[in-house]
Protein backbone atom coordinates (compact mmCIF):
# COMPACT_ATOMS: atom_id res chain seq x y z
CA UNK A 1 0.00 0.00 0.00
CA UNK A 2 2.75 2.31 0.86
CA UNK A 3 4.26 2.05 -2.16
CA UNK A 4 1.17 2.65 -4.59
CA UNK A 5 0.59 5.37 -2.53
CA UNK A 6 4.41 7.27 -2.93
CA UNK A 7 3.96 6.26 -6.82
CA UNK A 8 0.44 8.43 -6.97
CA UNK A 9 2.22 11.06 -6.08
CA UNK A 10 4.76 11.03 -7.76
CA UNK A 11 2.56 11.18 -11.18
CA UNK A 12 2.05 14.92 -12.37
CA UNK A 13 -1.80 16.76 -11.59
CA UNK A 14 -2.85 15.99 -15.09
CA UNK A 15 -2.42 11.72 -14.58
CA UNK A 16 -3.35 11.80 -11.27
CA UNK A 17 -7.46 12.61 -11.73
CA UNK A 18 -7.25 16.27 -10.36
CA UNK A 19 -7.20 18.54 -13.34
CA UNK A 20 -8.84 21.65 -14.21
CA UNK A 21 -10.75 23.15 -16.62
CA UNK A 22 -12.08 21.49 -19.67
CA UNK A 23 -10.12 19.66 -22.79
CA UNK A 24 -9.93 20.78 -26.11
CA UNK A 25 -12.56 17.94 -27.20
CA UNK A 26 -15.16 18.72 -24.54
CA UNK A 27 -14.81 23.05 -26.18
CA UNK A 28 -15.22 21.70 -29.67
CA UNK A 29 -18.16 19.45 -29.03
CA UNK A 30 -19.88 22.15 -26.96
CA UNK A 31 -19.10 24.76 -29.41
CA UNK A 32 -20.36 22.36 -32.29
CA UNK A 33 -23.81 21.89 -30.22
CA UNK A 34 -24.40 25.27 -29.59
CA UNK A 35 -24.20 25.85 -33.43
CA UNK A 36 -26.24 23.10 -34.43
CA UNK A 37 -28.85 24.75 -32.62
CA UNK A 38 -28.54 27.75 -34.22
CA UNK A 39 -28.57 26.59 -37.70
CA UNK A 40 -32.05 25.14 -36.18
CA UNK A 41 -33.43 28.12 -34.51
CA UNK A 42 -32.24 31.12 -37.04
CA UNK A 43 -34.13 30.17 -40.17
CA UNK A 44 -37.47 29.83 -37.42
CA UNK A 45 -36.58 33.19 -36.13
CA UNK A 46 -36.39 34.85 -39.77
CA UNK A 47 -40.07 33.53 -40.79
CA UNK A 48 -41.40 34.32 -37.34
CA UNK A 49 -39.69 38.16 -37.69
CA UNK A 50 -41.34 37.62 -41.86
CA UNK A 51 -44.78 36.86 -40.91
CA UNK A 52 -45.13 39.71 -37.70
CA UNK A 53 -44.03 42.47 -40.32
CA UNK A 54 -46.90 41.12 -42.63
CA UNK A 55 -48.72 41.33 -40.31
CA UNK A 56 -48.31 45.09 -39.29
CA UNK A 57 -48.60 45.45 -43.08
CA UNK A 58 -52.12 43.75 -43.14
CA UNK A 59 -52.61 46.02 -39.41
CA UNK A 60 -52.09 49.48 -41.05
CA UNK A 61 -54.29 48.08 -44.62
CA UNK A 62 -57.16 47.79 -41.85
CA UNK A 63 -56.64 51.20 -39.79
CA UNK A 64 -57.04 52.81 -43.36
CA UNK A 65 -59.95 51.48 -43.74
CA UNK A 66 -61.57 52.28 -40.80
CA UNK A 67 -59.70 55.89 -41.28
CA UNK A 68 -61.62 56.48 -44.87
CA UNK A 69 -64.65 54.72 -43.66
CA UNK A 70 -64.88 57.65 -40.41
CA UNK A 71 -64.10 60.28 -43.34
CA UNK A 72 -67.00 59.10 -45.06
CA UNK A 73 -69.32 58.66 -42.65
CA UNK A 74 -68.47 62.38 -41.96
CA UNK A 75 -68.45 63.94 -44.39
CA UNK A 76 -70.92 61.95 -47.06
CA UNK A 77 -68.33 60.17 -49.62
CA UNK A 78 -64.21 60.47 -49.86
CA UNK A 79 -62.62 62.43 -52.30
CA UNK A 80 -61.58 60.93 -55.62
CA UNK A 81 -57.88 61.14 -56.48
CA UNK A 82 -54.53 59.95 -55.08
CA UNK A 83 -52.91 60.90 -52.35
CA UNK A 84 -48.90 61.51 -51.81
CA UNK A 85 -47.12 57.94 -51.48
CA UNK A 86 -45.68 57.85 -47.53
CA UNK A 87 -48.24 60.29 -46.07
CA UNK A 88 -51.69 60.37 -45.83
CA UNK A 89 -53.93 63.04 -47.96
CA UNK A 90 -54.15 65.89 -45.77
CA UNK A 91 -58.71 65.58 -46.27
CA UNK A 92 -57.85 62.11 -44.24
CA UNK A 93 -55.53 63.51 -41.58
CA UNK A 94 -57.23 64.21 -38.77
CA UNK A 95 -58.18 60.66 -39.53
CA UNK A 96 -55.29 58.23 -39.64
CA UNK A 97 -51.60 58.99 -38.07
CA UNK A 98 -49.02 59.33 -40.57
CA UNK A 99 -47.21 56.20 -39.46
CA UNK A 100 -50.06 54.50 -41.05
CA UNK A 101 -48.56 55.32 -44.35
CA UNK A 102 -45.20 53.83 -43.63
CA UNK A 103 -44.37 50.53 -42.79
CA UNK A 104 -41.97 47.69 -41.78
CA UNK A 105 -38.63 48.20 -43.57
CA UNK A 106 -39.20 50.91 -45.74
CA UNK A 107 -42.29 50.05 -47.21
CA UNK A 108 -44.83 53.17 -48.14
CA UNK A 109 -48.30 53.21 -48.79
CA UNK A 110 -50.69 55.08 -51.31
CA UNK A 111 -54.61 55.68 -50.96
CA UNK A 112 -56.22 55.81 -54.32
CA UNK A 113 -59.68 56.27 -54.83
CA UNK A 114 -61.76 56.63 -57.81
CA UNK A 115 -65.76 56.76 -58.61
CA UNK A 116 -67.14 53.98 -58.23
CA UNK A 117 -64.60 51.69 -57.26
CA UNK A 118 -63.85 50.66 -53.63
CA UNK A 119 -60.62 52.65 -52.34
CA UNK A 120 -57.50 50.76 -53.15
CA UNK A 121 -54.09 50.95 -51.08
CA UNK A 122 -51.39 50.42 -53.35
CA UNK A 123 -48.22 49.53 -50.84
CA UNK A 124 -44.91 49.74 -52.10
CA UNK A 125 -41.49 48.40 -51.60
CA UNK A 126 -37.77 48.38 -52.91
CA UNK A 127 -35.97 45.81 -54.42
CA UNK A 128 -35.06 44.21 -50.90
CA UNK A 129 -35.62 40.91 -50.84
CA UNK A 130 -37.11 41.30 -47.66
CA UNK A 131 -39.64 43.79 -48.12
CA UNK A 132 -40.62 41.52 -51.43
CA UNK A 133 -41.37 38.83 -49.15
CA UNK A 134 -42.92 40.79 -46.50
CA UNK A 135 -45.61 42.28 -48.92
CA UNK A 136 -46.50 38.70 -50.46
CA UNK A 137 -47.23 37.38 -47.01
CA UNK A 138 -49.29 40.27 -46.34
CA UNK A 139 -51.09 39.60 -49.20
CA UNK A 140 -51.96 35.93 -48.15
CA UNK A 141 -52.84 37.11 -45.10
CA UNK A 142 -55.08 39.54 -46.51
CA UNK A 143 -56.07 37.78 -50.26
CA UNK A 144 -55.33 40.75 -52.01
CA UNK A 145 -52.75 40.40 -55.08
CA UNK A 146 -48.83 41.34 -54.80
CA UNK A 147 -46.78 41.01 -57.53
CA UNK A 148 -43.05 41.76 -58.27
CA UNK A 149 -41.94 44.17 -60.65
CA UNK A 150 -38.65 45.78 -61.87
CA UNK A 151 -36.59 45.01 -58.84
CA UNK A 152 -39.82 46.00 -56.21
CA UNK A 153 -42.85 44.64 -55.24
CA UNK A 154 -46.20 46.00 -55.13
CA UNK A 155 -49.07 45.19 -52.91
CA UNK A 156 -52.82 46.02 -54.13
CA UNK A 157 -55.16 45.60 -51.69
CA UNK A 158 -58.91 46.87 -52.26
CA UNK A 159 -60.63 48.36 -49.05
CA UNK A 160 -64.36 47.11 -48.09
CA UNK A 161 -67.35 49.45 -48.40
Amino acid sequence: MRTRLRTLQALPASRRGDRRGFTLIELLIVILLIGALAAILLPNMQRARFRAQAAEVASKLEALNVAVKAYETDHGDAPVGTGPSGAPPAWLAPYAEVRLFNGPMGITYQLNITTGQPPTVVASAGPDPGQQQVLLAAAGILGDVAFVVGGGATLVASLTH
